[in-house]
């Protein structure tokens, strides 16, 4: 899957709605700007391509995407084998949200009864928080929600089957990341301590700024031998 030029509404991975064991990567060597094909590899469940170094070629990752690496696949290595990747079903583009600009993909186990929902926020501006409700899911009155994205269970009221999230925080040209549990199971809690600990800092804090590498010429010296 190419990068280049993706639209705003995140596109679907063909490869993977037709066989979902195909191993797919988002790549676009040359981007300065990250963010939007990682929300698209995300919104997938799919792999990125993290190339820094193009056939010597520098192209710096910053620090903001760099960031957003290290949150996805922490992410991905913790609950990827039996949900982004051996999924039982999945269904991109679910309605979670009124807000326009929130896109999210639903994935359900096929080991036990959790639901997963990735979501990236396009809507260029924070939504949920407490403000502003940016998730609405289904769900039982024996369902536990934790958002993975901020490393914390959520209480929550299931009302006529559904769920408001309103304490789940989508930043600007940001992530979400929703877990549901159908049967009083919980993520390991070393994990969730780790994405907590990750999210303590916003990715809005950390430097967007694309940087090409100073190169410093040097004026090789010739020794003679006599």
């Amino acid at each position: 899957m190419t990068g280049e030029g993706l639209p705003f509404s995140p596109q679907i991975s063909a490869y993977k709605a037709l066989e979902g064991r195909h191993t797919v990567h988002i790549t676009d060597r040359w981007a300065q700007n990250r963010t939007s094909n990682l929300q698209t590899a995300f919104f997938n469940g799919v792999g990125y391509l993290a190339w820094e170094s193009v056939w010597c070629n520098y192209n710096q990752i910053t620090e903001r995407s760099g960031e957003e690496l290290r949150r996805i696949r922490t992410i991905y290595r913790n609950l990827g084998p039996n949900l982004l990747n051996n999924y039982a079903s999945w269904n991109p583009h679910v309605p979670v949200s009124t807000v326009p600009g929130i896109f999210a993909s639903e994935f359900t186990s096929t080991t036990n009864a959790w639901t997963l929902w990735t979501a990236v926020n396009r809507a260029g501006m924070d939504i949920g928080g407490g403000e502003q409700v940016a998730l609405e899911l289904p769900c039982s009155d024996a369902s536990r929600f934790f958002d993975i994205w901020a490393g914390v269970e959520i209480s929550v009221q299931c009302v006529d089957g559904a769920a408001a999230l309103p304490s789940v925080l989508l930043e600007t040209a940001g992530y979400g990341c929703v877990l549901r549990s159908d049967d009083g199971s919980a993520p390991a809690s070393d994990f969730l301590a780790e994405m907590a600990g990750l999210a303590a800092s916003p990715l809005s804090s950390f430097d967007s700024t694309w940087r090409f590498l100073r190169q410093n010429p040097m004026v090789p010296s010739l020794h003679l031998g006599r």
